[in-house]
């Protein structure tokens, strides 16, 4: 049986939080507020600034960039990057773990 390497985890784990991503965009109701968004740099600045850490980065068929922020405590945001270099976050939460150390046995 081939092993699974940790960057597979890590394409996994974004794979899988994009699909409930797009699901929970889906069924989303028409008075849900639009995405906040701000120039790139400016987000990221704030929120390294503010302590969180980068855990994954992935690469998207439309050609933008999603990205998971994590803070100590375990609060999260999902952000997507533009190619006109403009960010949106588009989803927060709490208790995710991306961690590719802390895979499950298959």
């Amino acid at each position: 049986m081939k092993k699974i390497t940790t960057e597979t985890w890590a394409i996994i784990i974004a794979t899988i939080v994009f699909l409930f991503l797009l699901m929970s965009v889906a069924n989303a109701q028409e008075a849900t507020p639009q995405p906040q968004c701000a120039p790139t740099e400016a987000v990221i600045e704030l929120y390294e600034s503010k302590g969180h850490t980068r855990r994954v980065t992935a690469l998207l068929q439309t050609g933008n960039v999603m990205e998971i922020w994590e803070t100590k405590e375990g609060y999260f945001a999902i952000l997507i990057h533009s190619p006109s270099m403009t960010t949106c976050l588009v989803a927060t939460g709490t208790h995710i773990n991306v961690n590719p150390y802390n895979k499950p046995e298959l």
